[in-house]
């Protein structure tokens, strides 16, 4: 297997050790360098072509979300695992409108940080506990993110939650096709009736609702 290739981005160097350590320590993950300022980091990620940004919030030259994006974009085939040090509705947010894999909280153990690096290395969504009950328990940022909040129930079909869950996956829609034996057309109008019924203006919203009603297992969709 393929090793995962990782750069450490952050301006704390006991932060960066610490990563540096665990990573070192596990077969398959190879750490090709870490950086503390902008300017490096451009110029390794030009360089090396990670596949996978170790990024830290307090990094100095990040406190701009667009400046974050920006930077990122210019190796698109690179993935970012993302370590904030707050938990804040406000912050989660603003994250989670970036192209992220992992997301998660410096104060996380051993075992959260590993499997968010694996994640991210395979192109997966994760992010730990703690940012995730903040995410489920927040009305603001559920409206943020396109859901409709309502006391009145909704009828989705077992297909449709069957979609959701292919979803939330991130299977396309041919790849829904096939494992549900329908066409490609009606999982569109599948996906379309999923989002009207739901209130939910994107996926992330759509996800954020799946949560919410237990359709889906929330450590497997982010």
């Amino acid at each position: 297997m393929k090793p995962i290739n990782i750069l450490i981005a952050d301006d704390r160097h006991l932060l960066r050790k610490g990563l540096k350590s665990l990573i070192t320590e596990i077969e398959g993950l190879n750490l090709i360098g870490e950086v503390y300022d902008k300017k490096d980091l451009r110029h390794q990620l030009t360089l090396y072509k990670p596949d996978l940004l170790v990024l830290g919030f307090s990094f100095d030259s990040f406190e701009e979300v667009n400046d974050i994006k920006s930077d990122i974009e210019e190796s698109a085939a690179t993935k970012v695992m993302y370590i904030g040090d707050r938990n804040e509705k406000e912050e989660i947010f603003k994250m989670l409108k970036l192209d992220l894999r992992s997301y998660i909280l410096t104060e996380c153990d051993e075992r959260e940080i590993i499997d968010a690096i694996w994640a991210a290395g395979k192109n997966k969504r994760f992010v730990c506990g703690k940012i995730l009950d903040t995410i489920t328990e927040s009305d603001r940022l559920n409206a943020e993110l396109g859901i409709t909040n309502t006391c009145e129930p909704i009828n989705l079909s077992e297909r449709e939650i069957e979609v959701i869950q292919f979803i939330a996956k991130e299977y396309s829609n041919r790849q829904i096709a096939e494992k549900l034996y329908l066409s490609e057309h009606t999982v569109r109008t599948h996906r379309k009736n999923i989002m009207h019924k739901t209130g939910a203006g994107n996926i992330a919203g759509l996800m954020m609702y799946a949560v919410r009603h237990e359709l889906v297992n929330p450590l497997a969709i982010i």
